[in-house]
């Protein structure tokens, strides 16, 4: 069983898109408190089966160590608990982690009060995510100041991506909690470029265009971002 806590996340997301769930982005500490509850149920102690409709989840029975503070083990099948629900969610969020440089991202750009990096499952080349250091799990819950710089942030992305795909249209997508399809709760913006290669499929259409995270490309054009 990995230790890392990314490639804890291929392995457990690699499973989820068996039941033809959408890729996350990458699991936060605290996301199994979202996908599981809604997604595994009990049955035996010490087995956890998917939901009827989907495969077994092979690793079910393993011990998955998150290395947060919370500093203990817990196996997958406590996961329902609601202590431990509570626990976890005072954790800081998965792009806090980022923004922190605890977890690595390929940057694209930032200011004061946002951050923007290159999602690591990318619907469309230049897929990127444009995030408040602030952290809120809803729109709403934003200060004024955050919002704005925001918003200002993804007008910054477009210009870089821009000029990388010599495009000026853009998919900008927000999802404001989990019913409208929020997997991180931490506010966050896509914006995916736009071009006549990919211009034919709606968002909601679009999938990965590769199962596994090509981290050398993205690397890449990470840099390539930052100097436009």
């Amino acid at each position: 069983m990995p230790s890392n806590p990314l490639q804890v996340v291929l392995l457990v997301s690699k499973h989820l898109l068996k039941s033809y769930l959408a890729p996350v982005y990458g699991l936060q500490y605290n996301l199994y408190t979202f996908y599981f509850p809604q997604h595994l149920e009990h049955h035996k102690e010490g087995n956890i089966w998917q939901n009827p409709s989907v495969a077994w989840l092979d690793e079910a029975t393993t011990l998955i160590s998150l290395n947060t503070s919370l500093n203990q083990t817990y196996p997958i099948r406590r996961i329902h608990s609601h202590n431990l629900y509570r626990r976890l969610m005072t954790e800081p969020t998965l792009f806090t982690k980022i923004i922190r440089g605890d977890i690595p991202s390929s940057a694209v750009a930032q200011g004061s009060t946002w951050y923007a990096f290159l999602d690591i499952n990318p619907l469309r080349p230049g897929h990127t995510l444009v995030v408040p250091k602030e952290e809120a799990r809803r729109i709403a819950e934003l200060s004024r100041e955050s919002l704005r710089d925001l918003m200002d942030g993804v007008v910054e992305v477009q210009r870089r991506l821009s000029i990388e795909f010599n495009t000026t249209d853009f998919s900008v997508n927000l999802n404001d909690g989990p019913l409208a399809g929020q997997e991180v709760p931490h506010v966050h913006f896509h914006v995916i470029p736009r071009t006549d290669r990919n211009s034919s499929h709606p968002m909601w259409r679009m999938t990965p265009s590769q199962s596994e995270p090509d981290f050398e490309a993205l690397a890449a054009l990470s840099q390539k971002l930052q100097l436009h």
